[in-house]
């Protein structure tokens, strides 16, 4: 291959990266991008719809969260659900075990020693559970 077609080559190239970047730029941010800035301003229960693997309903999270939060003396707080869900996700995301699937387990988990002395915190029952769902 000659030095100019080699030029060629990297003109095209460089010209179609050029109209990904353009026609990426003209429609917008992706879904998920959209979906993140929406989550910005949504409350935490919103935001775990959103950022949840799988498609549950706002109830069923809500519910949940509720449950586990009762079984761990946490106060219904905003920003009590926030630190909840932020554990589900980066268990999550280390573990592979959806944040559904550890929130059944910590809650259960919780209403097992609720009342027996036994101190167990929320971060803590998630990790366990990702280690016996895993």
């Amino acid at each position: 291959m000659s030095a100019g077609a080699g030029t060629t080559v990297w003109q095209v190239l460089g010209g179609l990266f050029l109209v990904g970047v353009i026609l990426h730029w003209a429609t917008g941010p992706s879904d998920r991008e959209q979906a993140k800035a929406q989550a910005r301003n949504a409350s935490p229960l919103e935001m775990m719809q959103v950022v949840f693997v799988g498609n549950h309903p706002a109830s069923a999270i809500e519910r949940q969260v509720r449950r586990a939060a009762r079984a761990y003396n946490l106060s219904e707080t905003e920003q009590n659900f926030s630190r909840m869900g932020s554990a589900l996700v980066a268990v999550r995301e280390s573990s592979g075990v959806t944040e559904m699937e550890l929130l059944r387990c910590a809650a259960a988990m919780g209403e097992e020693v609720l009342g027996t002395g036994i101190r167990l915190d929320f971060p803590s029952a998630v990790g366990m559970c990702a280690a016996s769902l895993h």
